[in-house]
Parts: structure tokens; C-alpha cells; sequence
């Protein structure tokens, strides 16, 4: 199973030319070059809500689960804002760790999902920030 760890904290890396700036030790082995091509390959979609933006890509790339991780106790309600609109797809982690409503522990959920490979592709995604999103 592949797992992807997704963190919306790179809202200040906007484009390629800041990347190659702060990264110059890639410079060497065409890596910028191949970045700009990959993304130029890159299906996206145009739509203003992040939670199906975030599904959009989901599909496309394979991901059966995708575990939110709030960063801090504030953004409880957006994981579970999020989880409700596509239960699904996500699997809310609470800060502190919480049962869901349907008492089944998440964090059971997650060990289950990455030990017995049910799943063919999981997410962790983490910090949602609006500014981010």
C-alpha cells in the first residue's frame, strides 16, 4: 500500500523559481526541470471548496483513505466539518484523540488500515489552515 503524508503547510512556497532558491543543491540533476514538466502533466480541476478539490485528487491518484491530523484542538471542527461532507473517504483524527460519534476508535481505524493493507493508497494530511487551503 502506498501511503502519502499531505501537509497543506507549504503556502509559502508559491512557485518553482522560490523553490530553486532555497533549494540550490538540486540544481545539478534536472530536478526543477522535471518538477515543471510533471506539473505540467498534472490533471487538476477549478474549484473553489478545498474538501472537493481534495477529493478530485484523491480519486485521481488512487487514495482510498485519508486520515486528517489537526495540528491543534482549534481545528477539531474543520476535521469534522470535513469528515461529514465525505465520511468515506475521511478518517478524522481529533487533537486531543477523540472516538467518533459511532464509538469506533480512529485510532484503531488507522493501525487496522496500515497493518492488515486493506487500503490501496492512504493520506495523512495535516494543518488546516484557510490561508493554506
Amino acid at each position: 500500500m502506498r501511503i502519502d503524508f499531505h501537509c497543506h503547510v507549504f503556502g509559502a512556497v508559491k512557485s518553482i523559481e522560490i523553490l530553486k532558491k532555497q533549494f540550490q543543491d538540486f540544481k545539478e540533476y534536472g530536478f526543477y526541470e522535471k518538477m515543471v514538466k510533471k506539473v505540467q502533466e498534472i490533471e487538476s480541476v477549478q474549484l473553489n471548496d478545498p474538501i472537493e478539490k481534495t477529493v478530485f485528487h484523491s480519486k485521481n491518484a488512487n487514495i482510498d483513505k485519508i486520515v486528517l491530523l489537526p495540528l491543534s484542538i482549534k481545528q477539531n471542527q474543520v476535521v469534522k466539518d470535513w469528515y461529514n461532507k465525505v465520511p468515506e473517504l475521511f478518517i478524522p483524527f481529533y487533537n486531543p484523540p477523540e472516538k467518533t460519534s459511532d464509538n469506533n476508535n480512529v485510532e484503531d481505524q488507522i493501525i487496522d488500515a496500515l497493518s492488515k493493507d486493506i487500503y490501496k493508497g492512504l493520506k495523512i494530511m495535516i494543518s488546516f489552515r484557510r490561508k493554506s487551503l
